[in-house]
């Protein structure tokens, strides 16, 4: 049987057993009738026979009895007299402490939909002051700052719209107390000062607010903390627990200023709703507070022993105080700080790791985090260390939701800079960029950017600077610090974009501009620099002139790079990057072979300005003049400037390669006396050209050990060090052959003339040359055996010893030579090392063989 048949024979029943209304008169059918018992006793028998149908009867027995109370109600509400919803009636609500039936006549207000625009904020300002009052009673912190948030809302759209007449003030407090609590603290600060100055109510609240919003401060002023503390325990209108509230706020305002002292004495006077716990464990924190800040200076201060007990008796005190055990991971954690201070690191590190586990995201796990991370970083654990300041930060979701006394903000923030300057300090970039990795939300993300950028570019220094230090690594520390100078120009840059704004933009630009340089990123340097000058046309536009066309000859753009130092010279002839400006522009006259514009600028540095021989510029020019000198082929002049930049500055990186240049300087400058020796018609002018040749190789031969010696001692050597130690191995060789010939052309000459002692001397002196000779020639094949330019030596020592009348030695050199020929692959490259080409050289050591 369905539910709906059931209901319709139910209700026929109901019908046959109920009296006919009209009729009312008695009959005999009346008198019949058995009794309404009878009826409810065959209605409970029905309803028995099937469950569906006691179900039935209940639900209409339900509904009768919902109908009959509804009908009260209405009869009731029309009975009352009819009261419209206002603003006015919302408002005595509101003030009578009702706040639901305030809200709800809110809503029917809204309802209604007849508001006079100019009640707008008198709805807004109702449910704002409710949802302040409401967020007052929370318990948690978060839920308390999110409803403070809301009604800071809708105080914020009260106040823009007008709040109700008589209420402006009060609205103005509301709303101020309602931005400080929802961490909005600069907003909140604005507003009640403006309330401050315009009405003398609730002045003892308001300045504890604002006191509240400057301790809790990015940057607190503790003197402004206390001096708006201090008003608002002067009145006797602070009553409890706001006042007690106030006077711990003083006591840790007084505490963080050093005033230890000052701080236990106003703790006394407070008397905590919740309890002495709040008020020991504060006075706990105070003495902590001021065995950290002896401990800092190195100065012990007057009965340490006396605040330690007296440390450790307030937090037993505290801990038995604490009936409902809210303040334990608070009291742990500053028993750890005090075991720390104690120097019982693994009874420290033991508590603060519970009071983490236990605490978690909560201002103690915070904390205690932090506090591990200074004790790893302090015991050299560094991987600890950023692993515990890592679970700091990743515990504060939001800046705007964390506060706490035990470690403000501030505070944490000022610690985690500290952690970061220490590693920095200490060469551990790794551990410092894992940290700032981390940073955000704790910090914003352009201050991450900043730090980041900071951090990179120190990296990039310092790897640079081992570099010079460390020779055996020089290339593979060079390119990683070139990278992290490119990471840095790119967070510099982002930072930048971040700041298009701000007046640091362009700083940041230029940050970025020297990042690339630095980092050997040309285009992306020569990008942002061009920006830079387009932006900012007077501060450091000379520099940046000259960091553009440095940017544009390492481009290998020369043309780009003269018109770029042209400018900054013509422009900015006052300003001191002038020097280096023409210095540069005469490496790029050099690199287009204008060199007599190159030497006048070059000239104007060294003689015709103010600089010293001290300064960089001046040195620099000097070493350069030498260069292009030798350049030129003008080896007397390049000597001169050379070799005095050498006695000026032997410690300087670019004397090694000064030296050599005065080593070629002085093996080229022999063939002008070699030429006049052979062409000599006279003995005195063959005597004279000898030992002008004998000079001048002598001392190339000099300049060639000493740079040889110099990369020997080095254990690893760069790519152009290997060049040039090779080089010195050759020419040094080249050298001594040259004398070789020359003794033995002597030796010829003088057998002529008949002095038989003169000539052994000079074929000893021949002798000793070409023996050296292929010494030096071994030294090389030696140490470059497997590159191409062992063929090379292999001949010249096999010409050694044609000269000392060997022929055997020398065809053996040549079949050496044929046979590494062979061995070496087919792709080597012959021309980096070599004048021939492979094909050359085997047709030319088959010929050689023969001979």
């Amino acid at each position: 049987m369905g539910l709906v048949q059931a209901a319709r024979i139910f209700l026929q029943e109901m019908l046959k057993s109920s009296p006919p209304v009209a009729d009312t008169a008695p009959n005999q059918s009346d008198a019949d009738a058995p009794p309404a018992a009878g009826r409810m006793q065959r209605l409970r028998d029905w309803a028995k026979e099937h469950p569906k149908r006691t179900l039935i009867v209940g639900g209409l027995l339900g509904v009768t009895a919902a109908a009959t109370m509804a009908g009260w109600l209405v009869l009731a509400d029309m009975a009352a007299p009819y009261q419209a919803a206002t603003v006015e009636r919302a408002l005595k609500a509101l003030d009578d402490g009702e706040l639901e039936y305030a809200e709800d006549l809110v809503l029917q207000i809204q309802a209604n939909g007849n508001l006079d625009p100019n009640e707008v904020g008198g709805p807004l300002f109702v449910l704002g002051a409710v949802k302040a009052a409401r967020s007052a009673t929370e318990f948690s912190p978060e839920h308390r700052r999110r409803g403070y948030l809301l009604a800071a809302g809708y105080l914020t759209k009260a106040r823009e719209a007008g709040f109700p007449p008589g209420r402006e003030h009060e609205g103005q407090y509301l709303l101020g107390k309602s931005l400080i609590r929802s961490n909005q603290l600069k907003k909140g600060v604005a507003v009640l000062e403006e309330a401050l100055a315009a009405n003398p109510e609730r002045v003892e609240d308001m300045h504890r607010l604002v006191a509240e919003a400057h301790f809790y401060s990015e940057q607190p002023i503790y003197d402004l903390v206390l001096r708006h503390l201090d008003r608002a325990l002067a009145t006797t209108e602070l009553k409890e627990p706001e006042r007690s509230q106030a006077i711990v706020l003083k006591a840790l305002s007084l505490s963080a200023a050093g005033r230890f002292e000052e701080a236990v004495q106003a703790l006394e006077q407070s008397d905590p709703a919740e309890g002495p716990a709040r008020r020991l464990l504060v006075e706990a924190q105070i003495v902590v507070k001021q065995l950290e800040q002896a401990a800092g200076t190195g100065q012990q201060p007057q009965g340490v022993d006396e605040l330690v007990d007296n440390a450790e008796r307030l937090l037993d005190q505290a801990w038995q105080a604490d009936k409902l055990a809210t303040r334990r991971g608070a009291n742990q954690l500053l028993r750890a700080q005090l075991r720390r201070l104690q120097g019982k690191t693994n009874e420290a590190l033991a508590l603060l790791d519970e009071v983490q586990q236990t605490h978690g995201q909560e201002p103690e796990g915070v904390a205690a985090a932090v506090a591990e991370g200074e004790m790893y970083q302090a015991l050299n654990e560094d991987e600890l260390a950023v692993q515990k300041y890592r679970v700091a930060m990743d515990s504060i979701n939001d800046p705007i939701s964390y506060r706490s006394e035990l470690l403000p903000l501030s505070q944490l923030r000022a610690l985690l800079l500290a952690a970061h300057s220490g590693f920095v300090a200490q060469d551990k970039h790794h551990a410092a960029a894992e940290i700032v990795e981390r940073m955000y939300p704790v910090f914003s993300r352009n201050q991450q950017l900043e730090l980041k950028a900071h951090t990179y570019a120190a990296w990039g220094e310092r790897l640079l600077a081992r570099a010079d230090q460390e020779p055996w690594a020089a290339e593979e520390l060079r390119d990683e610090g070139r990278a992290k100078f490119r990471e840095a120009g790119v967070n510099y840059e982002l930072l930048a974009d971040s700041r298009f704004a701000d007046k640091r933009y362009t700083q940041h630009m230029w940050e970025a501009s020297e990042a690339y340089f630095n980092g050997q990123s040309y285009t992306s340097a020569l990008r942002v620099i061009r920006h830079y000058l387009k932006n900012e046309p007077q501060q450091r536009n000379a520099l940046a002139l000259l960091r553009l066309g440095q940017t544009l000859l390492a481009l290998d753009k020369p043309a780009g790079a003269i018109d770029a130092f042209n400018e900054c010279i013509e422009f900015h002839s006052q300003d001191a990057a002038v020097y280096a400006a023409r210095l540069e522009c005469a490496r790029a006259y050099r690199d287009v072979n204008e060199a007599d514009r190159a030497r006048v600028l070059l000239n104007q540095n060294l003689i015709g300005s103010t600089l010293a021989p001290q300064s960089p510029e001046w040195r620099d020019s000097k070493f350069e003049l030498g260069r292009l000198l030798h350049s030129q082929q003008q080896y007397a002049e390049a000597i001169e400037h050379l070799e005095e930049a050498i006695l000026r500055y032997p410690d300087n990186p670019q004397t090694r390669l000064a030296q050599y240049l005065v080593a070629e300087a002085y093996r080229y400058a022999a063939d002008a006396p070699l030429k006049r020796y052979a062409e000599a018609k006279t003995v005195n002018e063959r005597e004279r050209n000898y030992n002008d040749i004998n000079d001048d190789l002598g001392a190339a031969l000099e300049y060639y050990e000493r740079v040889r010696r110099e990369i020997a001692l080095q254990s690893n050597w760069s790519t152009v060090e290997r060049a040039m130690i090779r080089n010195c191995y050759m020419f040094k060789g080249t050298v001594l052959f040259q004398l070789g010939v020359l003794e033995q052309d002597e030796a010829a000459r003088t057998a002529n003339d008949g002095k038989a002692e003169i000539t052994a001397a000079h074929q000893a002196k021949a002798k000793e040359h070409l023996t050296a000779a292929v010494q030096a020639y071994s030294d090389l094949s030696a140490q470059f055996q497997d590159e191409p330019i062992i063929l090379e030596v292999l001949v010249q020592i096999s010409q050694c010893w044609r000269r000392l009348d060997d022929p055997i030695k020398a065809r053996g050199q040549i079949v050496r030579a044929i046979g590494l020929l062979d061995q070496m692959p087919r792709d080597t490259d012959f021309a980096t090392t070599t004048n021939l080409s492979r094909n050359e050289w085997d047709a030319m050591l088959n010929e050689m063989q023969t001979w």
